[in-house]
């Protein structure tokens, strides 16, 4: 395993430069635009794309080899940012899931309701132990509003809304920029954000988080391979 290289290392964060081939691309952007074609934003709630994320896909090949072979995918939501379908996001952690059904448990917080879907905050240790697989299905440059992530901001622990602000005062911006194929990963819980887009090209972008964490018997991630 490699996951060292993402958890420890100052950044948190890792680039594959052309990971996903031309083929299973295309593949991709033709699921990502049938989904995208009325909305900037797309959860998915099934294993449409477990070609793509399961232990064959090469998505999935990477999760495993980052964080072991129980890794499974638990979250994936598209995206396109556009000129004339933009907007900020303001510096934040990640630390609400998607669940297969609702249990009151110790440890597991603020449930909420997505799209019809279950959605908690568990433990922050599972956030910690998370990765987040970012795939760029077009080219991605500064002007394209791309996200960022605050260096080393996956070792600050969880950060309250009010805090997020004073902890990555200072710290190095990361822009997630690169080819049509290339992969981020970073840290389920670093501190991330992005701008608006100033083009009028795509920004679309297949954001996946994987957990090779066990649940208590009551409680199933959302299965998405």
């Amino acid at each position: 395993m490699t996951n060292h290289l993402v958890f420890e290392n100052p950044d948190g964060v890792l680039l594959f430069e052309k990971l996903v081939g031309s083929g299973d691309l295309a593949e991709l952007s033709k699921f990502t635009d049938l989904h995208l074609s009325k909305k900037p934003g797309y959860r998915l709630t099934d294993p449409s794309l477990g070609w793509l994320l399961d232990a064959n896909g090469p998505i999935g090949r990477l999760a495993r080899r980052i964080i072991g072979s129980a890794a499974q995918p638990i979250k994936s939501v598209l995206f396109n940012k556009t000129v004339s379908k933009n907007w900020i996001t303001p510096w934040h952690q990640d630390r609400a899931v998607p669940m297969r059904e609702k249990k009151i448990l110790q440890g597991y917080e603020t449930w909420s309701e997505k799209e019809g879907v279950h959605h908690v905050e568990p433990p922050f240790r599972i956030i910690e132990n998370m990765i987040t697989i970012k795939v760029l299905l077009d080219d991605c440059g500064p002007e394209n509003g791309p996200i960022k992530i605050a260096a080393g901001s996956h070792h600050l622990g969880k950060l309250k809304a009010s805090e997020v602000a004073e902890a990555i005062e200072g710290r190095k911006q990361i822009n997630l920029v690169g080819k049509a194929g290339d992969v981020w990963v970073h840290a389920g819980s670093s501190v991330h954000s992005s701008n608006r887009s100033q083009l009028t090209e795509n920004r679309r972008i297949l954001h996946v988080d994987y957990s090779a964490e066990g649940l208590p018997d009551d409680l199933n991630w959302l299965s998405l391979a």
